[in-house]
Protein backbone atom coordinates (compact mmCIF):
# COMPACT_ATOMS: atom_id res chain seq x y z
CA UNK A 1 0.00 0.00 0.00
CA UNK A 2 1.20 3.27 -0.55
CA UNK A 3 2.42 5.63 2.23
CA UNK A 4 -0.34 7.62 3.39
CA UNK A 5 -3.27 5.30 2.47
CA UNK A 6 -4.54 6.01 -0.80
CA UNK A 7 -4.62 5.07 -4.35
CA UNK A 8 -1.26 6.52 -5.90
CA UNK A 9 1.28 8.43 -3.75
CA UNK A 10 3.67 10.66 -5.05
CA UNK A 11 7.07 12.11 -3.31
CA UNK A 12 10.72 13.01 -3.96
CA UNK A 13 13.31 10.55 -1.47
CA UNK A 14 16.90 9.27 -1.62
CA UNK A 15 17.35 5.63 -2.15
CA UNK A 16 19.70 3.03 -0.74
CA UNK A 17 21.04 2.69 -4.57
CA UNK A 18 21.21 6.60 -5.19
CA UNK A 19 23.66 8.10 -2.90
CA UNK A 20 22.81 11.68 -2.06
CA UNK A 21 20.16 12.16 -5.43
CA UNK A 22 16.02 12.83 -4.98
CA UNK A 23 14.41 10.34 -6.94
CA UNK A 24 10.57 10.94 -7.66
CA UNK A 25 9.22 7.90 -6.21
CA UNK A 26 5.86 6.25 -7.16
CA UNK A 27 3.66 4.26 -5.05
CA UNK A 28 0.70 2.55 -6.32
CA UNK A 29 -1.79 0.13 -4.59
CA UNK A 30 -2.03 -3.17 -5.06
CA UNK A 31 -5.15 -3.09 -6.30
CA UNK A 32 -4.54 -0.24 -8.63
CA UNK A 33 -1.45 -2.33 -10.11
CA UNK A 34 -3.79 -5.92 -10.64
CA UNK A 35 -6.60 -3.46 -12.00
CA UNK A 36 -3.86 -1.98 -14.74
CA UNK A 37 -2.57 -5.52 -15.08
CA UNK A 38 -5.95 -7.18 -15.47
CA UNK A 39 -7.26 -4.37 -17.55
CA UNK A 40 -3.89 -5.43 -19.85
CA UNK A 41 -4.83 -8.46 -20.68
CA UNK A 42 -2.35 -10.66 -17.43
CA UNK A 43 -3.55 -12.12 -14.44
CA UNK A 44 -1.57 -12.29 -11.36
CA UNK A 45 -0.28 -15.87 -10.53
CA UNK A 46 1.40 -14.88 -7.63
CA UNK A 47 1.93 -11.88 -5.01
CA UNK A 48 4.70 -11.60 -1.84
CA UNK A 49 6.54 -9.34 -0.51
CA UNK A 50 10.11 -9.04 0.67
CA UNK A 51 12.01 -7.09 3.22
CA UNK A 52 14.59 -5.51 2.00
CA UNK A 53 17.58 -3.91 4.70
CA UNK A 54 18.42 -0.44 4.12
CA UNK A 55 21.98 1.08 4.92
CA UNK A 56 20.93 2.90 8.29
CA UNK A 57 19.43 -0.45 9.28
CA UNK A 58 15.71 0.19 8.76
CA UNK A 59 13.48 -1.98 7.12
CA UNK A 60 11.51 -1.80 3.57
CA UNK A 61 9.23 -4.58 2.43
CA UNK A 62 8.70 -4.69 -0.84
CA UNK A 63 5.34 -5.81 -2.70
CA UNK A 64 5.95 -8.23 -5.73
CA UNK A 65 3.31 -9.57 -8.08
CA UNK A 66 4.10 -11.45 -10.92
CA UNK A 67 2.11 -11.74 -13.73
CA UNK A 68 1.26 -13.66 -16.90
CA UNK A 69 -0.90 -13.39 -20.10
CA UNK A 70 -3.67 -14.53 -20.72
CA UNK A 71 -4.24 -17.07 -23.29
Amino acid sequence: DTPDGSDEFVRMEKTSFGGENLFEIHYHSMEKIRRILEESGLSVIKEFTADYKEGDGSITTDSIMIAEKRA
